[in-house]
């Protein structure tokens, strides 16, 4: 940093994670240093740099009983209730903020990502409701905290007060996930019970494409190369989570990799991605941060999630590397011994040497008078005229809603447990996973990626988060093909998320069971023919 810092290139954030877990021997995750030693080294040599530092503090995962397993919901439910964790939980925090209170000078503390995603979504966190869902805040013991209900929602305002009585000078953030099928108004709208926070972070990835391809396994497969489409989708999600909580944004963890110079071969430490380059490259010509600050975004960090990935310095030791293009690389021979080519060093320069953005949007120009308008262009022909709009689904009553739901669960329960789960295609973004249903229950399903063989990856859904469209995918999957009785779910399924036609195709395999559906469309039952009787099945 302090390189290209002399080359033009002034870096406003330096984020390091800590995350060693809160009671075990590995503590912060800082080597031999002691948290005094290392905080107060970090913080000086930060400031010597004119940056202000950041700490992602990601404990919770880590800590003892839970450890580390694959499936880290499970992991983080067994430390949040567990009295002794919390309570080495809350004195670590007290030791962090009395040590940056200590400092005196701005900095950013960014609390737990992912694991606030785990709260909002996943059933084991069930309500998922902050003021209800159980966790150890008062009867961990510790005075600090002994004002805060037992609750998530007590959690969060633990760690405020934390630092409002240590560190006023620490700026809280919350991290804002976008998993697939997450809402923005409801992943970011969780943190409004949750104490006071100054910021929010998005995390767009944690590792670049390249090494995704390659190495990644399950979800991470997944996802991989953005397109103009998939950042647009990010940009509105963003732009919604800074309106729901009012916050200024931090784009966080952007992978490093690009697809301009050849020494990003996909290999060790050399990955390709394209975000870095999405952001920077020909500025100011390109209006990419211009509308991502409108959006209410304020800064953006680089850096990298795992081991191998793309870094801005040499740190794989190799020096100026430029080896034959891999397909999707452009080429370009590079001057310095970064493992990305030079890519960032160079465009922060050229971002500081064309003039940065500022972080509130100038006025907008005045109107030109009349006589400055320039000639008005001949007119386009007409638009044709708009085609109707399809009618809406037909809506249920509710008790029929209630038992054919019911009946879904427990006939996908039956085929999950037979090795059968039905299967469907789960939103991320503008993308899709496929997944099949492993496990189910009355309250939550269990999706395994389908596309990810000897995979571990899993997702837990709860059935009132999932769309009418997805309960159409899953019951057409399970039982379009099945006996009549079984097949009416398909039908009604089909048929409340407005597939018309389809829903009349099910239907004539339904026989007696057709009627038991239409019954359950006051406005279909009185309106419509009844569909052909027939029992065969295709």
């Amino acid at each position: 940093m302090f390189e290209t810092k002399a080359q033009g290139a002034h870096w406003d954030i330096r984020y390091k994670y800590i995350a060693g877990g809160v009671n075990t021997p590995n503590k912060w995750a800082i080597g031999t240093e002691t948290p005094e030693r290392f905080m107060r080294f970090y913080l000086s040599e930060t400031d010597n740099l004119g940056a202000i530092p950041m700490f992602t503090w990601y404990m919770l995962l880590q800590s003892l009983p839970g450890g580390d397993p694959s499936r880290e919901e499970d992991a983080i439910l067994i430390n949040c209730r567990n009295r002794e964790t919390m309570a080495a939980y809350y004195r670590e925090v007290i030791r962090f903020m009395k040590l940056a209170g200590e400092y005196g000078k701005t900095i950013i503390f960014h609390h737990e990502p992912d694991t606030w995603a785990y709260f909002t979504y996943f059933s084991q966190f069930s309500p998922n409701d902050p003021e209800r869902t159980p966790m150890v805040v008062k009867s961990s013991g510790v005075p600090e905290v002994a004002q805060f209900p037992d609750t998530i929602a007590g959690f969060g305002q633990a760690i405020t007060h934390l630092r409002n009585l240590y560190a006023p000078n620490v700026l809280l953030a919350y991290p804002v996930s976008e998993w697939p099928g997450t809402d923005p108004t409801r992943m970011a709208g969780y943190s409004l019970k949750c104490g006071q926070w100054d910021l929010i972070v998005m995390q767009p990835s944690d590792r670049d494409s390249g090494f995704k391809e390659l190495r990644g396994t399950g979800y991470m497969k997944m996802d991989v190369w953005w397109d103009a489409a998939r950042f647009d989708y990010y940009l509105e999600y963003t732009r919604t989570a800074v309106k729901v909580t009012g916050l200024p944004a931090l784009i966080w963890q952007i992978p490093i990799g690009n697809t301009i110079y050849a020494t990003c071969n996909n290999t060790d430490g050399h990955y390709m991605d394209n975000r870095a380059q999405y952001w920077l490259e020909d500025y100011p010509k390109n209006q990419n941060l211009a509308k991502w600050r409108d959006a209410g975004v304020i800064g953006y960090c680089f850096g990298q999630g795992a081991g191998g990935c793309t870094r801005p310095d040499d740190h794989k030791g190799d020096g100026i590397t430029n080896p034959p293009p891999v397909p999707g690389n452009r080429g370009l021979k590079s001057q310095y011994p970064d493992d990305d080519g030079g890519f960032l060093r160079l465009a922060a320069i050229n971002y500081y040497q064309k003039g940065p953005l500022p972080i509130r949007p100038q006025p907008s120009a005045p109107a030109k008078t009349k006589a400055e308008r320039p000639k008005q262009e001949p007119r386009e022909p007409k638009p044709p005229a708009p085609v109707a709009a399809p009618p809406p689904p037909p809506k249920p009553q509710p008790e029929a809603l209630a038992a054919f739901t019911a009946e879904l669960k427990r006939e996908v329960a039956r085929l999950a447990q037979r090795g059968k789960g039905p299967r469907f295609r789960y939103r991320m973004g503008k993308s899709t996973l496929p997944v099949v249903i492993q496990a189910a229950n009355d309250e939550s399903l269990q999706l395994l990626l389908v596309d990810a063989p000897g995979s571990t990856s899993a997702l837990d859904v709860r059935w009132q988060h999932l769309s009418p469209e997805y309960l159409a995918q899953i019951a057409e999957d399970g039982f379009a093909n099945a006996e009549p009785p079984r097949r009416a779910l398909a039908a009604f399924f089909v048929l409340a998320a407005g597939d018309r036609e389809r829903a009349q195709l099910l239907l004539a395999g339904c026989g007696e069971h057709a009627a038991r559906v239409l019954a359950a469309f006051p406005e279909l039952a009185a309106a419509a023919p009844p569909p052909p009787t027939t029992e065969a099945t295709p």
